[in-house]
């Protein structure tokens, strides 16, 4: 096929949209995915000097419900918990009390975990805590659902220019480039230690510079330099 001695652009995108808000019991997860992009070529110099450059993006968005155990977020001998028949401190299920049995052994606690549950300490042997950065955390139930959706995001790149030296050496150089980022929540079997789902950032970056020369010795033995760099 022979080389374009036009400019030739295009371009193109696709959306999917559904159900956007924070879902319900029994509703349809918000979905959304977006592709676009976009691609042209052709001569830069008549008959010696071509080149071509696309790009490709990618959005998409996937919600979640992922029902767990959170730790609840009041005293359990202030307010009944769901686990328990009877008023009394609950070190193992409930944030405050958990903290406040460290505070009168004088053990020190993690500033993350108070943090992602917006806990404080008002004074040495008493804590408060609202949620933080849990939504809608539980003051007296271990139950709790996450709606945290995943979050996708693609930009992929490519360029290419070919030289015609004459009609039997020819020199090409392309370069690609690929960058991915997502959010998400994972899931309590890939996370063995905590056993429970956490938030995770994922970033993949690659990018690759080809250059290719073809030539020819005599008139049938091509020789071709391909030196890659990733």
């Amino acid at each position: 096929m022979g080389r374009p001695q036009h400019l030739h652009p295009g371009a193109g995108q696709w959306n999917l949209r559904q159900n956007t808000t924070v879902p319900a019991v029994c509703d349809k997860l918000p979905t959304q995915l977006k592709q676009f992009g976009a691609v042209v070529g052709g001569p830069i110099k008549k008959d010696k000097l071509f080149f071509l450059a696309g790009y490709e993006g990618l959005r998409d968005l996937i919600g979640n419900i992922f029902p767990f155990a959170m730790p609840e977020t009041a005293s359990c001998a202030v307010v009944q918990c769901s686990q328990q028949s009877t008023l009394a401190p609950d070190t193992t299920n409930s944030m405050v009390d958990a903290i406040q049995g460290l505070q009168a052994r004088g053990v020190a606690r993690s500033l993350v975990s108070e943090n992602l549950l917006g806990c404080t300490e008002p004074t040495a042997l008493t804590a408060t805590c609202t949620g933080g950065l849990i939504f809608n955390a539980n003051a007296n139930s271990l139950n709790y659902t996450s709606t945290f959706p995943n979050v996708n995001r693609s930009d992929n790149g490519i360029g290419k220019i070919d030289y015609v030296v004459n009609s039997k050496h020819r020199i090409s150089g392309m370069f690609w480039t690929g960058h991915y980022l997502g959010t998400g929540q994972d899931h309590p079997h890939c996370e063995s230690i905590v056993q429970e789902r956490i938030y995770y950032p994922l970033v993949v970056d690659r990018r690759e510079l080809d250059l290719d020369a073809q030539f020819h010795c005599g008139e049938r033995i091509p020789v071709w330099l391909r030196p890659p760099y990733q």
